[in-house]
């Protein structure tokens, strides 16, 4: 399944080889990427979209420049300068992304995964939190339950758009200020924008920085008052 696109520049290829991955999943990243590189919005271009008997399913896409969203502020002791503009403009950077991304019309993709007979279902909220419930272990009492509340308790989507499902800093490539692209698009899901923005808080809430106990003090002095 090549997807079209003239390319020379260095590649990566990303094999799908986990026993929890959905079998078409290559596909319809392949789709969801392709259709975004038509939309403008920064992704890294698929070249080649395939499944053979030795290496099983596997993309071949552009590699992008760069280096994750507030990496530099990782690299210690240097990484503390960083810390202020991080935290004014992470946010902000974030924000952007989402309002960019919801602003297109998720109705070609939409047809394009059906020409892939892949079901819509499997790309919303109920459809996700099925998946899950599908490979928690039956013994896992705990897990299907919440499952299944979950699924009682879903709000009915008003306006659904295409939802990355997991835009957070390591899903964010950027070089000299500049983002080169937007990864990982294996959690697409066609719901309301308030369900990106649930998943972003949720992901940067549970990420937790370790720092050497002798860097916090500057580093909160630097967040409150940089």
């Amino acid at each position: 399944m090549p997807v079209g696109h003239p390319y020379s520049g260095p590649l990566i290829i990303r094999i799908f080889d986990s026993p929890a991955g959905h079998p078409e999943q290559y596909r319809w990243e392949a789709a969801t990427h392709d259709e975004l590189v038509r939309s403008g919005y920064p992704v890294p271009r698929i070249l080649i979209a395939a499944e053979t008997a030795d290496i099983g399913a596997f993309v071949i896409m552009e590699r992008l420049n760069g280096a994750m969203l507030g990496s530099e502020g990782l690299e210690m002791p240097s990484g503390v300068v960083h810390f202020p503009k991080i935290y004014r403009n992470l946010p902000t950077t974030l924000a952007g992304l989402h309002l960019e991304l919801h602003r297109i019309d998720p109705l070609p993709l939409q047809q394009q995964l059906s020409t892939l007979n892949l079901s819509p279902d499997v790309f919303t909220p109920a459809g996700r939190i099925c998946r899950i419930h599908e490979l928690a272990p039956k013994n896992w009492s705990a897990a299907q339950h919440a499952c299944e509340a979950l699924l009682k308790q879903l709000p009915t989507t008003t306006d659904a758009r295409l939802c990355h499902g997991d835009l957070h800093p390591l899903n964010v490539m950027t070089e000299k200020n500049r983002i080169t692209g937007v990864i990982d698009w294996s959690k697409i899901c066609f719901a309301d924008r308030e369900y990106d923005l649930a998943n972003a808080h949720l992901l940067l809430q549970a990420s937790v920085l370790v720092l050497p106990e002798w860097v916090e003090p500057s580093v909160n002095t630097l967040k409150y008052h940089g």
